[in-house]
């Protein structure tokens, strides 16, 4: 099938997604696979991990009209509040948004301004889970917790389910894709003995169906739009590198080299990856093509493009399609930079702490 035909089934699909939406009611729960592309974004928040044990992590927001960050926009909004220890990811469903605090072991439930709503406190044996990461659909928020569990919380409620689904060691990110949500387990807290799973849970039933076996240590997903989810397994930072891999709908897994980071793009036809090891020398961009099944020619950054630090996140503004690459030295406040779909420098700006988690656009 060429490109056009593609092109053609793509909108289509695109078009039947947002009218299945706009009749489902609220009771129903919707699993497509992709949703289309925010068509203007106000700006982004940028959450920024803090040093574990420090207390020192913040959330800041990028207005993309003035081009300035305010570092201290959660605390300015709750009465001088400090977000806690250790931020780890941040979601926007529907009007709110859900912050997961690792280290402080809670969850924020802000409005769509950053404004508190609520704290989700969530234990087990008496002792608080570790929230990680987040997925949603229009019905629930899933979280993983580092003590090996995922939990849904229902978005018009903000109360957590009592049914936990069991997984692996240490799950990090979770991603939903063909009515199942898929889970990373890294096992990060069990050197040098690694997981090397990602788990499957029907959706439907909220119960586990399967372990995948990927490479060591694996922590980050993405899925394209036609179900396929992509895995890099950190490894054992040693003789087993970072690993790209690719988990088909039948759940056999393709190898597709080495990356750190990865973002498919708004459009939801390329896979952008960076590797970029710790103070290496060299960094690599490069792009995956969703239909061809194959690497582009060329990096998607320019080479005249200079880097204060070794790229941390990635990210995109779904409306410009402009990329958004964050950089850590785990020592001085991050800085984000945006880059254009040619490459280019568009500009850069500090924000505000240390050790960016991504950048997360609002309309």
């Amino acid at each position: 099938m060429n490109y056009k035909n593609l092109l053609f089934r793509s909108m289509l699909l695109t078009l039947s997604t947002l009218f299945l939406a706009s009749c489902s009611s609220d009771d129903e729960v919707d699993y497509d696979v992709w949703t289309p592309p925010l068509s203007s974004t106000q700006g982004a928040f940028i959450l920024n991990s803090g040093n574990q044990g420090s207390n020192n992590a913040s959330l800041a927001f990028y207005d993309k009209e003035t081009k300035k960050c305010n570092p201290t926009v959660f605390q300015s909004l709750n009465n001088g509040l400090e977000l806690g220890d250790t931020a780890q990811d941040l979601i926007v469903s529907g009007d709110s948004i859900y912050i997961a605090m690792y280290g402080s072991g809670l969850i924020y439930v802000t409005n769509i301004q950053g404004k508190l709503v609520k704290k989700i406190v969530s234990e087990r044996d008496g002792k608080a889970q570790k929230p990680r990461n987040f997925a949603s659909d229009n019905k629930y928020v899933y979280v993983t917790y580092f003590d090996g569990y995922v939990a849904r919380i229902e978005r018009k409620t903000l109360l957590v389910d009592a049914t936990q689904v069991k997984v692996g060691n240490n799950p990090e990110n979770l991603k939903i894709a063909n009515n199942k949500i898929y889970v990373a387990n890294s096992g990060g807290m069990n050197y040098p003995n690694y997981d090397k799973t990602v788990s499957v849970i029907d959706i439907a039933t909220f119960s586990k169906v399967k372990d995948i076996e990927v490479v060591l240590n694996p922590t980050t997903l993405e899925i394209d739009r036609r179900g396929n989810v992509y895995v890099i397994s950190m490894g054992n930072y040693g003789d087993v590198p970072n690993t790209l891999q690719r988990i088909n709908p039948n759940y056999s897994v393709d190898s597709l080299g080495n990356s750190t980071l990865m973002k498919i793009n708004p459009t939801g036809d390329r896979l952008y990856t960076i590797y970029a090891q710790y103070g290496a020398p060299t960094v690599d961009y490069k792009v995956y093509h969703i239909y061809d099944q194959k690497y582009v020619d060329g990096s998607f950054v320019n080479s005249d493009v200079k880097f204060s630090a070794s790229p941390s996140t990635l990210d995109f503004d779904p409306a410009t399609k402009e990329i958004y690459i964050g950089t850590s030295d785990y020592r001085t406040n991050a800085e984000m930079y945006i880059i254009s779909t040619t490459g280019k420098l568009v500009s850069h700006f500090n924000t505000g702490g240390l050790n960016p988690a991504g950048a997360f656009f609002i309309k």
